[in-house]
């Protein structure tokens, strides 16, 4: 649900146009992968959702930058 508010709600309160916003959702699931990509996940030809990281996928890109998070 987070998608939607980020790309029609909060460019209106910022004063920025809602296709210079990227959302990135960080899931543990990968089929969310598959789940943004469908036409019924976008409000007036913009994706709710831009890209998908798996928290694996973070986990790993964090592991090479050697950025420990705890």
């Amino acid at each position: 649900m987070l998608g939607p508010l980020i790309k029609v709600y909060w460019p209106k309160f910022h004063k920025v146009e809602p296709k210079n916003v990227v959302s990135v959702a960080i899931m543990p699931c990968s089929a969310k992968k598959y789940c943004c990509k469908r036409p019924e996940m976008q409000v007036d030809g913009l994706r709710n959702i831009d890209y998908v990281l798996t928290t694996r996928e973070a986990a790993k890109m964090l592991k090479m930058r050697n950025i420990d998070i705890s």
